[in-house]
Parts: C-alpha cells; sequence; structure tokens
C-alpha cells in the first residue's frame, strides 16, 4: 500500500468519529433533554437472553443500602475491566441503633474494632466460634451455681472412666448421703442424677451412664476458670 492509500483509509476511518462529534455539537440541547428523560423513564432492555432495567434508582433501595467508602465512578471514554485498583471497596457492617445498656455499647464497640483485624472471608466463622464459647460458658456458670460438690466428684471419675453402672452411680451417691445427712434428706439419688441428666452433664444408657460432651466441657471450664469444687452437698 502506497502512501496515498493509506491517507485515504485513514480519512475514511476519521470520517464517522467527524461526523458524530459534530452532530453531538449542533444537537446538544436536544440529546440533553432526551438523556434527563431516559433518566426518569423506567425502559426494558432485552437482547437475546439478556434482560435489564434501566431508570432512576429506587429511593427505597438506596435507603437501606450501607455507606460504602469508595470514591466516586470518574467518566472515562471506555469502559476499563475491574481490577483490583479500580473494584469498589466492599461495604462496612451494619450496625444496630445503640442498646439502652451503656455497657453493652462499650463492649459492641470493642468487638467491632477487633473483627476489623479480622480477614473478611474468616468474620463469621470467628463470630459464630466466640458465639459458641460465650453460651457454652454462660451455661456452665448458670449449672455451677446449682451443682454438688458430689456432682462435680462424679463427674470427674465417670470422666475417667467414661461409663458405670446405675447401681455403681448409686453406690458412689449414697457414700455422700451417709457424710452429709442434712444435705440429701430431701434429696434422694433419682433427684441427684436427675440434676445431671437434664443439665446435660451425663447421658443415660440402657445399663447405666456416661459423661456427655457437655459435662467434659464443664469439667474444661471448671479447669481453665479456676473455680473451686469444694462446694456443700
Amino acid at each position: 500500500m502506497d502512501k496515498a492509500e493509506m491517507v485515504v483509509g485513514l480519512a475514511k476511518a476519521m470520517a464517522w468519529p467527524l461526523v458524530v462529534g459534530g452532530a453531538v455539537l449542533v444537537l446538544r440541547k436536544d440529546l440533553g433533554d432526551l438523556l434527563r428523560s431516559l433518566f426518569h423513564r423506567q425502559m426494558d432492555l432485552k437482547a437475546g437472553s439478556f434482560e435489564a432495567k434501566l431508570g432512576a434508582p429506587d429511593p427505597r433501595q438506596q435507603a437501606v443500602q450501607p455507606p460504602v467508602n469508595a470514591p466516586l465512578p470518574q467518566p472515562a471514554v471506555a469502559a476499563a475491566a475491574p481490577t483490583p485498583a479500580n473494584v469498589p471497596a466492599p461495604a462496612g457492617p451494619t450496625r444496630l441503633p445503640p442498646s439502652e445498656r451503656p455497657a453493652v455499647n462499650v463492649v459492641e464497640q470493642r468487638l467491632f474494632e477487633e473483627l476489623a483485624s479480622v480477614p473478611e472471608a474468616e468474620r463469621v466463622p470467628t463470630l459464630v466460634r466466640a458465639l459458641s464459647l460465650a453460651r457454652l460458658e454462660a451455661a456452665h456458670a448458670t449449672v455451677y451455681s446449682r451443682i454438688f460438690g458430689s456432682q462435680i466428684a462424679g463427674l470427674r471419675r465417670l470422666n475417667g472412666q467414661g461409663r458405670v453402672t446405675l447401681a455403681d452411680a448409686r453406690a458412689f451417691f449414697q457414700s455422700y448421703a451417709e457424710r452429709f445427712p442434712p444435705d440429701y434428706a430431701q434429696n434422694g439419688f433419682e433427684r441427684w442424677l436427675g440434676f445431671l441428666l437434664r443439665s446435660g452433664l451425663v447421658l443415660q444408657t440402657p445399663d447405666g451412664v456416661e459423661i456427655a460432651p457437655l459435662g467434659r466441657d464443664f469439667l474444661i471450664y471448671l479447669d481453665t476458670s479456676g473455680l473451686s469444687e469444694d462446694k456443700a452437698g
């Protein structure tokens, strides 16, 4: 191809942009009115299997969207493919209204600050783990406030043996009942064992009782918290 052919080719390639640019300058007012009209009008766009709705964002949806700490998009000649540099930052966590209990707000703020250092993909598992531990410790604290010292001793022995017969459990109970008659005057073996069963610390089997996972965890709770096992009963 000689230089003349190259000039003709370039002229043809530049013709359409020049025409379009001139039309925009001449008709810029009419185009502006048209674009504003389209912005406020709901339109359905279909092209093959693609469907979309064009129009102004629903204010109800905007109202419930959490704030995003990202810069406003800048106009560009051509849309750039998403890259780590121009992908908007993820929305921050939505917070509940302040609690009427000031201490709750203090702890909540501290948790939000600690959670910010956890990778986003690990935040929900981390919260579930923390909630599981908190619920277990709350349940253990309730049990500890009601359990007898003999029942803790029974759990310790059961943890070492894994399972005992009802006759062995009754004999263990009887040794404490004889040592502390006032404490067991109104509490027989059935009530003594019943508390451990209802609390989920032990499980009843066809031939006896065995320690439950919750019972083993209760003993771990006692070990880590340093609570006394020398209780009445």
